[in-house]
């Protein structure tokens, strides 16, 4: 029997609803409900991007007729780039360096630090997506859609992003040692400072280059994060585990030895590749032809599950 079209409605709204609130220290042991907490500084790199408190970034919903879709919107900047994955104590504790502060390009503690709050925020990202994934497969094998009893595309699915997570996990600790440790100078970085003529984008993010893997025998990761520092200037840093290090660098070349404008169409494409929790300038987006609007967006989306550094067009461009 065929289940309904309401209860399948139902499962996909409540997968895209699930939310998963937990701090995720270092020990995993702390049980304080964890807070909404900004992966990028809200109080001075968001106040440089924001207007009348609010900021353009990717949104996703569900609709009754063609499901799932990815949109770009406002979105108020107390939201924005927020994740549920520490507590206020620890997110206090571990990022009041670079919170309460300006970013300083030469401060390995705080480098470290921006580029440790991409790798928790990408674990929390990864454990909400294996919890919807494995709680939509379950759900399907009640419905009588999956078998209980044998492999399905969804039952793999949901196993994939399992083990995907898994595998962030497994890469913060890497980070979890250096902060225990404060071995800050261990993890690699190359900071980019952009002249621009506006502020536009800002971005925090774990990213993977799926063919490449490292001496671990595990896929080779990079954390970026864009901050705009003023109205002028803009700091690209990339940061790497020592493991990662030559491999990143070999495949961002196009990135780290191009001039500024090379830079700035790379590094955008990049992004959009790569990224989900960035946010753009209400100002700039509103600059934005319909045809560019349209170009990005298919972009994006085309991009979430498949790279596509080959496709080029001018306005793949954040930059200004």
């Amino acid at each position: 029997m065929k289940p309904d079209s309401g209860r399948m409605l139902k499962l996909l709204y409540d997968m895209h609803n699930t939310r998963v609130n937990r701090c995720l220290e270092p020990q995993m042991k702390c049980s304080r409900r964890a807070i909404r907490a900004h992966s990028i500084q809200n109080s001075k790199v968001l106040d440089l991007l924001a207007q009348n408190g609010q900021l353009v970034a990717p949104i996703g919903r569900m609709d009754a007729d063609a499901g799932f879709q990815v949109s770009f919107g406002l979105v108020g900047r107390n939201r924005a780039t927020t994740f549920e994955g520490l507590c206020a104590k620890h997110d206090r504790e571990f990022f009041l360096d670079i919170d309460n502060q300006s970013i300083d390009p030469g401060n390995k503690k705080q480098l470290f630090l921006l580029a440790y709050r991409a790798v928790i925020r990408e674990l929390h990202a990864t454990i909400q997506q294996a919890t919807k994934s494995q709680s939509g497969y379950i759900e399907r094998v009640n419905l009588g859609l999956d078998p209980p009893d044998r492999p399905s595309e969804f039952g793999l699915h949901a196993t994939a992003q399992i083990a995907n997570s898994y595998n962030v996990y497994v890469y913060r600790t890497l980070f979890d040692k250096m902060l225990r440790e404060m071995r800050f100078g261990d993890l690699q970085h190359d900071v980019i400072e952009l002249s621009v003529s506006s502020p536009t984008v800002a971005c925090s993010s774990l990213f993977s280059m799926d063919s490449m893997q490292n001496k671990r025998d595990e896929v080779v990761k990079a954390c970026i994060n864009v901050i705009p520092l003023s109205v002028d200037r803009t700091m690209v840093l990339f940061s790497y585990h020592e493991d990662d290090a030559e491999q990143s660098r070999d495949y961002l070349v196009a990135m780290l030895k191009r001039n500024d404008s090379d830079r700035k169409y790379q590094i955008s494409k990049l992004i959009l590749n790569h990224c989900e929790n960035f946010v753009i300038a209400p100002g700039y987006y509103d600059e934005w032809s319909s045809s560019k609007r349209a170009i990005l967006l298919n972009y994006f989306i085309r991009t979430a599950y498949h790279n596509d550094f080959g496709y080029d067009h001018d306005d793949l461009q954040l930059f200004k």
